[in-house]
């Protein structure tokens, strides 16, 4: 313990004790309550028990980081981790990275990226306190680096914003842009603002603080009036709150980014697969193939071993329609279907393709779904949801989400579904060889947005609903033609089944609550790398939630019920002719690579995003700057009023200070 003196340099009277190792404990504690959140995340506890955990990570976070606010108004130097514990730390984290380079144990990453946070947030505070920084014989002025390293940070991150704009290839952007947002920005300017903090202490400007945060009002003002969404000012709000916590002389942006990390990491809960829809041996009655749509992806629960990270992603949900249809209807059911299938991943092994990708299982299946089905030979019914993934489905929607007007792409789509017809009508052969006795059911998609001119359950203009709902329909529409001329069945109805329920986006009567998801958060099971990988967070959205397959299986319940089933004897193979694609489509529908429609609609969403940042990029140094200023003068006079608050104090006890 030492005594606590009045004043930022160290004079006055003695008014109180300082632990010199509460900052310490209270960063161990900090840790430990990361590790162990980190680490029941990954454990797959029941969710009391993770939420429990996190309510205590909030409490150690929010005690680490006042400890550190009230530290740094008194102006103690003590505050932060000591040197040879910061040395420690980052010795840590360069082991457990080493290790984990090497091992791939996800428990080494975060161990390291922890100690490695830990070690960069002492060594900031530590240039924030000091004027010269000494390592053994080492002696570093903090203030020119961190001037050199925020003026790089800045560099890099318009060379990062010009690289999608212009080139747009998202990797080199991207890396770019992470090195200055996350590596070199924040302790350049961290550095910067405890200087002016100790400036404006010194020589007050109390215009400085109201005319930041007037600016940066202004500037999300402006950025709502031009965008015409609230989708802009709030990512601007956020921009201007991480730059707060960067001013504010701790380290809350470690403790934010941790938090939500562990949220994202969190493993959701998992089922046991049910007998009925394990047949084994036995024929199963019933045998469903296709893609996420039927898997039930969108869900809140998966079957165990369907929802590793890196491994088998399928996501195969108990309350996907067909699911809960096998245990009504009391079927013996052969669940093959996968998120992400596409046609590919249903053919059987050894097909011949000349133009189409070949044959190949997911990730963790043992062989194409129509491989696994061959193991039975006489089930009732197939049921069958495939061509939303072969049509680029999912990089529309990543067109539509981005900036700009996705419509303008419109034609390179549409004019490309004819492609899928012949890709549909090569695929159904296969499946009729595969169960020429067998009724096949062809399932459509759901129509995923209501009619509706105003909406605010999607950030999609007007123009953008009305291309996903054309799109939709064009793409219901080509996959009903090829099951008509492959004999198949089509559950026509189930096209309308949020629709009739009035659970589409956008539907003023689902009551916020529709039953497919716009934007859904959710990570996935498996290694570290996995479920802390953004990449991995996404894959609910634009998916039926347990409200939309509820409303499937309903409307699937009333076709079957009013749908007679004969036996077809091989008819449908007899019947299935070619669509061949016509001469107009603008690019090849699945090419993964090069003038490819995927390649050319996810350029263009890149360059959307550039193009974004260029556009709206004065407004957002006029955010970030008038945070800065605004965050600096406040706490600049938190810190004035602090000290002489403290000098009060001290003259009402001792009396004038000695001259």
């Amino acid at each position: 313990m030492e005594r606590d003196r009045v004043g930022p340099r160290g004079g006055g009277t003695v008014l109180g004790m300082v632990d010199r190792y509460g900052p310490l404990r209270r960063t161990i504690c900090f840790a430990v309550a990361v590790i162990v959140l980190l680490f029941l995340a990954r454990a797959g506890v029941p969710t009391p028990v993770t939420q429990l955990a996190f309510v205590v990570f909030i409490a150690m976070a929010t005690l680490w980081v006042r400890g550190q606010y009230v530290d740094s108004l008194d102006d103690h130097r003590q505050w932060t981790v000591p040197a040879p514990a910061g040395l420690a730390l980052a010795a840590v984290a360069a082991v457990c990275l080493a290790l984990f380079a090497f091992t791939h144990r996800g428990g080494l990453g975060v161990v390291g990226a922890l100690a490695f946070y830990l070690a960069a947030g002492a060594g900031v505070s530590a240039a924030r306190q000091h004027e010269e920084l000494r390592v053994g014989r080492l002696r570093v002025r903090p203030l020119p680096w961190a001037s050199r390293i925020a003026v790089a940070g800045a560099v890099l991150l318009v060379l990062g914003v010009l690289a999608l704009r212009f080139v747009g290839q998202p990797l080199v952007g991207a890396l770019l842009i992470l090195a200055a947002v996350l590596v070199l920005l924040p302790p350049g300017l961290a550095v910067l603002a405890e200087r002016a903090i100790r400036a404006l202490c010194e020589r007050p400007r109390p215009w400085i603080g109201p005319t930041g945060a007037a600016v940066f009002v202004a500037a999300a003002t402006v950025a709502y009036l031009l965008a015409g969404s609230w989708w802009v000012p709030a990512a601007l709000v956020v921009l201007g709150l991480s730059v707060v916590a960067l001013v504010s002389s701790t380290q809350a942006e470690i403790a934010i980014v941790l938090a939500v990390v562990a949220l994202m990491g969190i493993t959701p809960p998992h089922e046991d697969v049910p007998p009925e829809l394990r047949p084994g041996t036995a024929d199963p009655a019933v045998i469903a193939m296709g893609d996420s749509y039927l898997s039930g992806e969108g869900a809140s629960t998966y079957f165990d071993g369907t929802d590793e990270g890196g491994r088998n992603t399928c996501h195969r949900s108990p309350t996907s329609w067909v699911a809960r249809a096998a245990v009504e209807l009391d079927w013996r059911l052969a669940f093959l279907a996968c998120s992400g299938a596409r046609t590919e991943n249903i053919m059987p092994s050894g097909t011949p393709s000349d133009v189409y990708p070949d044959p190949e299982p997911q990730p963790g299946e043992d062989g194409t779904q129509l491989d696994q089905a061959a193991r039975f030979t006489a089930p009732r019914m197939v049921v069958l949801s495939v061509g939303g993934n072969d049509s680029g489905f999912v990089t529309i929607s990543l067109m539509c989400i981005a900036p700009g007007t996705c419509t303008d792409k419109e034609r390179l789509w549409t004019d490309a579904l004819a492609q899928l017809g012949a890709r549909l009508d090569v695929m159904y052969r296969a499946v009729n060889a595969a169960f020429p006795d067998t009724p096949v059911v062809v399932v459509p998609y759901p129509e995923p947005i209501a009619d509706n001119p105003r909406c605010d359950q999607v950030a999609l203009n007007p123009s953008e609903r009305a291309f996903i709902r054309r799109f939709a329909t064009s793409l219901n529409d080509t996959v009903r033609a090829a099951a008509d001329r492959a004999g198949f069945f089509f559950a026509e109805p189930m096209r309308h089944a949020l629709r009739d329920a009035h659970l589409q986006l956008c539907d003023p009567d689902n009551r916020n609550r529709p039953g497919l998801n716009f934007l859904a958060l959710r990570s996935v099971s498996g290694i570290a790398e996995q479920r802390f990988n953004p990449a991995n967070w996404l894959n609910n959205s634009l998916h039926p939630n347990e409200r939309g397959h509820a409303a499937l299986l309903r409307a699937f319940r009333t076709w079957y019920a009013a749908q007679p089933m004969p036996a077809r004897s091989g008819a449908g193979a007899a019947q299935a002719t070619r669509a061949e694609p016509r001469d107009v489509t603008p690019c090849g529908l699945f090419a993964l690579t090069g003038d490819g429609c995927r390649a050319q609609g996810q350029r263009w969403a890149v360059r959307q995003v550039g193009q974004m940042l260029l556009q709206y990029g004065v407004l957002g140094v006029l955010t970030a700057g008038g945070a800065f200023a605004g965050a600096v003068g406040l706490f600049a006079w938190r810190r004035r009023h602090r000290v002489g608050a403290r000098e009060k104090v001290a003259y009402r006890e001792n009396g004038p200070a000695p001259r």
